[in-house]
């Protein structure tokens, strides 16, 4: 017996996996008691513990934000090399297990320009961008939809611990000498 109605889109995501995109087709959309996928995706996007891709009628639960998967839409932050470490920049396609191209979205999160990275090189924030699921946008798409919800991304952002120690020993490696021992002798109270 298949449970009806919204308890009945949450189950069979369940079955699945729950944090996997799961792609409804009209007949699993009719097994759960709709009319077709569109009327069901209407339906999950009224929940507020799923996430939804209208384009293609999937659906998965939200995922927790100690959960991090390698997706589209991912914000990360370099923590490898000297050109582009501490840089955060966007997850806006994935190549394979390993890689992934990642863009600055025009100098808003950083100068990156969009580029293949490996994963391996990369911090995974618990920041996403609110509507960036699908392979390949360009550059002026994912520019739209990060600025739609700006404050709420950069403050995501800040707040990660990778990304502050990163700017921390920077702002350490940067001091002169001089200022160095400034600090030493603020500490010892000379």
């Amino acid at each position: 017996m298949v449970a009806k109605g919204i308890q009945g889109i949450k189950d069979t995501i369940i079955d699945a996996d729950q944090y996997r995109w799961f792609t409804f087709s009209d007949e699993e959309a009719e097994k759960i008691g709709y009319e077709s996928r569109d009327q069901l995706i209407e339906e999950a996007a009224s929940d507020a513990a799923l996430e939804v891709n209208k384009f293609y009628c999937a659906a998965r639960f939200k995922t927790p934000a100690r959960t991090r998967p390698v997706e589209v839409g991912r914000v990360v932050v370099v923590t490898y090399g000297q050109k582009d470490y501490g840089k955060a920049a966007v997850i806006i396609d994935v190549v394979d297990q390993a890689r992934v191209v990642v863009t600055g979205v025009d100098g808003k999160l950083s100068d990156m320009l969009p580029g293949s990275y490996p994963i391996k090189r990369l911090h995974m924030t618990a920041t996403r961008i609110p509507g960036l699921s699908q392979r390949g946008h360009r550059t002026k798409k994912v520019k739209a939809l990060f600025t739609a919800s700006e404050d709420e991304i950069l403050k995501g952002v800040q707040a990660d611990k990778t990304l502050q120690k990163i700017q921390k020993r920077r702002a350490k490696t940067s001091l002169s000498d001089f200022a160095r021992f400034k600090i030493w002798a603020r500490k010892k109270g000379l």
